[in-house]
């Protein structure tokens, strides 16, 4: 089913993407004659039933997960050109982000930075290859103190083991320029996207469109998704 919807869901300008809660089945909830804790299947859920949802973030975010993995795509595409074919998940991930297939999987999480480098620090892919500790630690420095990291994965990789092929990272902590049209890229948002083999840093942005330049990773394949929990 999630694949089948994603041929119906896109952000407009014929570019779609899946989210990553395609694959949730059920939600929690408070049933006022039951009680509280209930499993509500997420198809019985109709958008006329609902006057409103609450999205919980981290303090000082300045905008929501939406918007988030709507910028995120942008910037995928905007990779596209870059990604290595060397890398066989890069491969894959050029393959299924080809715009005739739109096939991305996005998962968009609010995190302070602390949480995020603890992820980066511990992962492992495949392979068992860990991050190098010193880029750990620069973008330690580099990094504001509340992102959107928005998760990027490809059928059948996430719903089979829940990992993901890397993240684009977003700052979170300033308001995206809501004078941008749909076509328009807001590039102040993007600090960093790390791929397979690759982090991709946005050098500068000219007519013709954004250049990259690009930073090694110990990381060549796909690794755990960020499991967020309670301190």
């Amino acid at each position: 089913m999630p694949e089948a919807e994603q041929a119906y869901f896109n952000i407009g300008g014929g570019v779609g993407y899946i989210p990553s809660e395609s694959w949730t089945s059920s939600f929690l909830g408070h049933d006022d004659n039951f009680g509280p804790n209930f499993c509500i299947p997420r198809l019985y859920v109709h958008p006329e039933k609902v006057s409103y949802v609450v999205e919980l973030m981290q303090a000082n975010a300045k905008y929501n997960g939406v918007i988030a993995e709507a910028r995120a795509l942008q910037f995928i595409y905007s990779l596209y050109p870059y990604l290595t074919k060397e890398n066989p998940w890069s491969r894959r991930l050029v393959e299924l982000a080809h715009p005739k297939k739109q096939r991305v999987i996005l998962r968009a999480l609010c995190v302070q930075r602390a949480a995020y480098l603890q992820h980066l620090a511990s992962i492992r892919d495949w392979e068992e290859n860990q991050e190098q500790p010193e880029l750990v630690q620069f973008w330690k420095t580099a990094l504001p103190d509340v992102l959107w990291v928005v998760e990027v994965s490809i059928p059948h990789l996430f719903p089979a083991n829940e990992r993901k092929v890397g993240e684009i990272v977003l700052n979170a902590a300033i308001a995206p320029d809501n004078t941008k049209t749909e076509q328009d890229i807001d590039y102040s948002l993007f600090l960093f996207a790390r791929l397979p083999a690759e982090y991709y840093v946005l050098k500068s942005v000219n007519q013709t469109g954004p250049i990259f330049s690009k930073i090694a990773s110990r990381i060549t394949s796909h690794v755990e998704v960020l499991q967020q929990t309670k301190n």
